[in-house]
């Protein structure tokens, strides 16, 4: 069966190329497309890429190219100049192998072991019940095509492929100065065709810890199960001006609403799994009254209601729901101030985009993502994400948490950080692609920053003579179930790639 489907999709790939492009360009463009099927067939959740640096050294070796791997699992794949380009310098194509493995909530697939299941929906490509992982299986898929592509001219490549970047750019901090030669780096993690970017935000995670104190609960109690579900989710920095919702942030509000009107004492809490992903789901093991049972889930089914119309644009499928609790009953639970102070701090921390960048229309300067939730019998645990491409604003953002939390009684440990990438609006490299573009395509690109982080900031203060632009195909919904890649834009991005080092000579 999956063999059928397999040929199916690439038919289907061909079909909407042939539309857009002659004979060769078609398989050009079918040539990346099969490189992506065979790297989303193997497993890569970030922390977990060892399997995806072992393809790759295969697949230099299985063409005659040198490869290397260094000490933390970044790989570089050395690709020779093309003839007449040996005085060309030396071009660094640099993407990430991991993806971040989001899947719906009835889904079965195991990320360790499952190949994601592609499906074609028009002219895009998506996932069944998971994210794709196109972030960025297809920059890594275009830049070993262009290797691949024999007829293309360029000068000498290496093909950077690190690991760890949905986890803290784990790869890119430790990558050594050695082991890239290039001083001319383009990026393939930028997520709109026809933009070329020159700036990204800057980020730091922060992990909060609130001590609770447990008790028995009284005879009287009900338990019972509170979930918000249904969410779509996204990435926390490109997705977070939509104003999709935020699980966690909703519980907040359910939970508030109730204690207003019954003593809540919270047992268990847990939402969200990525802090870089917006939270889809998230829920609430408490204990109430039960002879006020009916009044409470009365009003959480009108909050439900109230939320429906305020996320109709956004978030059609959520759901919040009240039953009673299934699991062997716990026979304690936090105290009535503990889960007080809980629900109050949930709902007082920020969320959110906190201010526009005033430089680049409709671009977010600052924000943040509350993306995970836990509790345990004594503590209950936060990790906010903030981002922001001024390290000013980054700062003022994880001062106003850290007050928040201090004025709750609770602790906050900054965990990873990185620098905003700096826009260089005068860049040679980027006057060189704004040229190639406009002769490809009769306009201009758009140049622009992005409120995700890239690692160019990374590279750019290791090598602070390197030139260095983003671009990539157009992908919408990452980090989230849904996410989804333009077919026509690959084969757009291809070309511009395939000009854009040919113009070296």
């Amino acid at each position: 069966m999956r063999t059928k489907r397999i040929l199916f999709i690439s038919l289907g790939f061909l079909g909407i190329f042939s539309c857009l492009n002659p004979a060769g360009a078609q398989e050009k463009d079918q040539a990346v497309l099969n490189l992506f099927k065979e790297i989303t067939a193997v497993p890569r959740c970030f922390m977990y890429e060892r399997n995806m640096g072992i393809w790759l050294q295969n697949w230099a070796r299985e063409n005659g190219f040198q490869a290397e791997a260094d000490s933390t699992g970044n790989v570089v794949i050395r690709v020779p100049a093309t003839k007449g380009y040996a005085q060309a310098p030396i071009i660094v194509l640099q993407s990430h192998m991991d993806m971040v493995c989001e899947k719906s909530s009835t889904a079965t697939h195991d990320f360790f072991k499952d190949p994601i299941r592609i499906k074609q929906e028009g002219e895009w490509l998506a996932a069944e019940q998971t994210t794709l992982g196109a972030d960025d299986a297809i920059g890594m898929a275009l830049a070993l095509a262009i290797a691949k592509d024999s007829p293309s001219r360029h000068p000498a490549l290496e093909l950077v492929f690190t690991v760890g970047e949905e986890s803290g750019f784990r790869g890119i901090n430790a990558l050594d100065g050695s082991f890239i030669k290039g001083r001319v780096l383009i990026n393939l993690d930028s997520e709109l065709e026809g933009a070329i970017t020159i700036g990204s935000a800057g980020g730091r995670t922060t992990g909060i810890s609130l001590p609770v104190k447990s008790e028995k609960l009284p005879k009287s109690c009900g338990i019972y199960t509170l979930k918000v579900d249904g969410l779509q989710g996204g990435h926390s920095g490109v997705d977070i001006h939509l104003k999709r919702g935020n699980a966690i942030k909703i519980l907040a509000r359910v939970l508030e609403t109730l204690k207003s009107h019954a003593e809540i004492r919270l047992i268990e809490l847990k939402g969200g799994s990525r802090v870089n992903a917006i939270p889809r789901q998230a829920e609430a093991v408490l204990a109430f009254d039960s002879v006020r049972s009916e009044k409470i889930r009365k009003i959480a089914k009108d909050l439900e209601q109230i939320l429906h119309q305020e996320l109709a644009l956004t978030d059609k499928g959520l759901t919040v729901t009240l039953a009673p609790f299934e699991r062997e009953k716990p026979s304690k639970g936090f105290t009535v101030q503990d889960s007080s102070r809980v629900i109050s701090l949930l709902a007082a921390l920020p969320d959110g985009v906190a201010n526009m960048n005033p430089r680049f229309k409709d671009v977010v300067e600052t924000s943040n993502n509350l993306g995970i939730l836990q509790s345990n019998a004594d503590s209950i645990t936060l990790v906010s994400n903030q981002r922001s491409s001024s390290l000013a604003g980054l700062g003022e953002l994880t001062a106003k948490i850290r007050n928040i939390c201090f004025a709750a009684g609770a602790t906050t440990n900054d965990q990873n950080s990185y620098d905003p990438w700096q826009p260089n609006p005068d860049s040679a490299l980027l006057k060189r692609g704004k040229g190639v573009y406009r002769k490809l395509f009769g306009r201009e690109p758009l140049v622009t920053v992005i409120h995700g982080g890239l690692e160019c900031g990374v590279m750019a203060a290791k090598f602070r003579n390197m030139e260095i632009i983003a671009i990539g195909p157009t992908i919408q919904g990452a980090h989230a179930p849904g996410e989804r890649v333009h077919i026509p834009s690959i084969g757009k991005v291809r070309k511009f790639l395939v000009e854009l080092l040919a113009s070296y000579k």
